[in-house]
């Protein structure tokens, strides 16, 4: 996959693209919306922005292969050998975020994200009866500074360079409070997180693209004793005006994260589900999103993103990834 990343790259940058001025007026200047940190501004300039994400998960995984829960419940390979009580049969999440960008200068650009979190987790035991687990609530603050470092009349680069603070809770509990959910339910990482990236952009007379790297780096143990794996992202989009207004687009989007290191010391799940396991937390996941771009002039854009997996591989039982909807609103002046 990593090859064929570079091929990709290689190859678009190898075209012969027509002399075009960048223009950030156009609708394709933006990303495809589930790409952060996209692009810069000029000295003064401000930007808010709001998404609206849904993500729906059905069934189990274990490696790259769809499984029943019945596996779950009947792996000898754990402890005591014998399998675990609750397997995930779906789970559901929406996520709002709400950013802030502005630019002191021309070569730096500032951006603050904030995000609120509703999860929702329905699980099977090994007598079929069903149960449900909620969290809800405001996730880890991110701060990222965005610097120029290379420009021509028709392509530009930045990187990034950001600090994820642990504001969301490590310690939301199952309804009775009698039991700290498992991994995926928590809204935060609990640690600081260094997050670092780097984006290019490319705009012809008829279509632009881009491509973006940004990697997670957690930093320490949080407050249960445990980290998260770190993760890598990478973008790669092409997107097409229709008209002044209007750009459709299409976008690769492939991330890969590790296992948790250590054990949530407040938690008794990890021989109850795969969700309370530190070694069935990893993966890798490559997506083909669909959308588009309207401005509606005066500063206003508009956005959607399709998401739709096209490969998954888990450590262990994790949940499937069906598809993904992002709606999205942008205001600069």
């Amino acid at each position: 996959m990593k090859k064929n990343t570079i091929l990709i790259l290689a190859v678009m940058t190898a075209l012969n693209l027509n002399a075009h001025e960048y223009s950030s007026a156009r609708p394709d200047s933006h990303a495809p919306i589930n790409v952060m940190g996209d692009h810069t501004h000029n000295a003064g300039e401000w930007m808010v922005s709001y998404r609206y994400s849904y993500m729906e998960m059905n069934g189990l995984m274990n490696g790259d292969s769809s499984v029943p829960s019945s596996a779950v419940h009947n792996d000898s390979t754990f402890s005591a050998g014998a399998g675990m009580r609750k397997a995930p049969t779906k789970m559901d999440m929406h996520m709002q975020m709400l950013g802030i960008m502005h630019a002191p200068t021309d070569e730096w650009t500032l951006m603050l994200m904030l995000m609120h979190h509703e999860k929702s987790m329905d699980s099977v035991n090994n007598a079929d009866a069903v149960t449900s687990s909620e969290s809800e609530g405001w996730g880890d603050v991110r701060f990222s500074g965005m610097r120029k470092f290379y420009e021509t009349e028709d392509a530009k680069a930045h990187f990034t360079i950001g600090l994820s603070l642990p504001t969301g809770a490590i310690d939301e509990k199952n309804a009775a409070g009698t039991r700290t959910l498992g991994y995926p339910m928590q809204l935060g990482s609990g640690t600081f997180d260094l997050l670092p990236g780097v984006t290019y952009l490319k705009q012809a007379e008829t279509w632009s693209w881009g491509a973006q790297a940004h990697g997670t780096i957690r930093l320490g143990d949080n407050d249960h004793d445990y980290t998260l794996g770190n993760r890598l992202d990478t973008h790669l989009w092409t997107q097409k005006p229709m008209n002044d207004h209007l750009s459709l687009g299409a976008r690769l989007h492939s991330a890969v994260w590790g296992n948790v290191d250590g054990q949530d010391n407040t938690t008794n799940m990890r021989s109850m589900m795969p969700g309370g396991r530190e070694d069935m937390q990893g993966g890798f996941v490559t997506c083909l999103g669909l959308g588009a771009n309207y401005t509606l002039g005066n500063g206003h854009r508009l956005a959607f993103e399709f998401v739709k997996p096209l490969y998954q591989n888990y450590d262990g039982y994790q949940m499937e990834r069906d598809w993904t909807l992002t709606l999205g609103w942008q205001y600069a002046w």
